[in-house]
């Protein structure tokens, strides 16, 4: 019986605090914040009320490995810093006239939302990449990358030690395109000419030569 009393008042402390803190916040953040959506005051509270809730109970639950379970830890204890200046904050800036505030106290809180704000993404990130299925995706993938970048090595030694073979079987391809592109090109042109004279030539030889015979020949007759 008094198990369950226990419990029962610890929860509903625990709500009653989380609600005090969570009023306090929305509080302050529509303060410096008048012209936002009335939805904004609301989404500040994941990052420091109900962040620091959620956090823990990541931690607690979800959290898989050192590093995720770090993340979720140190997070946790970040919001809930955060929720307590924001609650320092809005009780000496909220309108109390009994102290004065301290002079950087409302520059600390102006600057806590933002950095507060990007802590949060930067550990919902970090919490993903160090989840334990993503890293080893990731692992296997460095050491494809590194077989990858081996090979590529190796492909750059090889075509140094054999440069000077396939140089020549694409120079003996680039050979014959360049015979089959004068052969296909126009008869008139001087490269065809001289391949389809060529082996008159030594015909044409003959036929002079024979009559320089003949002449030298009647001229001794006479």
């Amino acid at each position: 019986m008094y198990k369950t009393i226990s419990r029962f008042l610890f929860y509903a402390v625990a709500v009653v605090l989380f609600l005090w803190t969570a009023n306090l916040t929305l509080s302050f953040v529509g303060n410096i914040l008048p012209r936002a959506h009335f939805l904004v005051r609301f989404q500040s509270l994941v990052v420091f009320d109900l962040g620091m809730i959620a956090w823990l109970i990541v931690f607690i639950y979800l959290a898989a490995g050192n590093g995720q379970r770090l993340t979720a830890l140190m997070t946790c204890i970040l919001d809930f810093m955060g929720v307590g200046l924001i609650v320092v904050a809005e009780v000496f800036l909220g309108g109390q006239s009994l102290v004065e505030a301290p002079p950087m106290l409302g520059e600390y809180a102006l600057w806590a939302i933002g950095i507060w704000t990007t802590i949060n993404v930067g550990a919902v990130l970090a919490f993903h990449l160090l989840d334990p299925q993503n890293r080893i995706r990731m692992a296997i993938q460095a050491e494809a990358d590194e077989v990858t970048s081996e090979a590529l090595k190796a492909l750059r030694a090889k075509r140094t030690n054999h440069s000077l073979e396939l140089a020549d079987e694409m120079s003996e391809g680039m050979f014959a395109s360049l015979v089959a592109k004068l052969r296909g090109s126009d008869q008139s042109a001087p490269v065809a000419t001289v391949a389809s004279s060529g082996p008159e030539l030594p015909q044409a030889k003959r036929k002079v030569a024979n009559k320089t015979t003949s002449g030298n020949n009647g001229t001794t007759g006479k």
